[in-house]
């Protein structure tokens, strides 16, 4: 009888199975980005009371992949987005030798976003999506949302 890694290792892909180490997760693997995605949905899934409880269920979620979310105020509380751009191995911050600083988080080189929407139902619960992509899924996800027109 084979054990489970035995199992993986020897090509069963029937079985989706995520990419973690220690340094991050390798979120390049879209199967990576697939499960972790479905832990978000996961994650999100129910009634929330308020935004800041799904966020915080998300932000566990991240950390088991080594993704680190900061801390957010939402401003309005009926509804809202939050689009973070990811560091996939941390962030890298200070000064060379040399004098030249790094600044954190440089936007040049962001390749993932992890997007969090919510808003207010009619229970007064909150309906919450959450998922990390790329530049390209995101701009797809967000062209193909269609805006609520109120009829007067």
């Amino acid at each position: 009888m084979l054990g489970f890694k035995q199992f993986v290792v020897e090509g069963h892909d029937s079985i989706p199975t995520a990419h973690i180490e220690k340094s991050g997760s390798n979120l390049a693997d879209k199967t990576t980005r697939q499960e972790l995605n479905h832990n978000l949905a996961l994650a999100v899934a129910g009634n929330n009371i308020n935004p800041y409880s799904a966020w915080n269920r998300v932000s566990k979620v991240l950390v088991l992949f080594g993704i680190t979310l900061p801390k957010v105020i939402f401003h309005d509380l009926d509804m809202g987005e939050e689009i973070v751009h990811i560091d996939q191995f941390g962030a890298r911050s200070g000064a060379e030798l040399n004098g030249t600083v790094e600044k954190m988080n440089n936007l040049d080189e962001v390749q993932y976003y992890f997007y969090f929407s919510y808003e207010m139902d009619d229970n007064g619960y909150y309906d919450v999506e959450a998922m990390i992509s790329d530049e390209n899924e995101l701009d797809d996800y967000l062209s193909s949302e269609e805006p609520d027109i109120e009829e007067e």
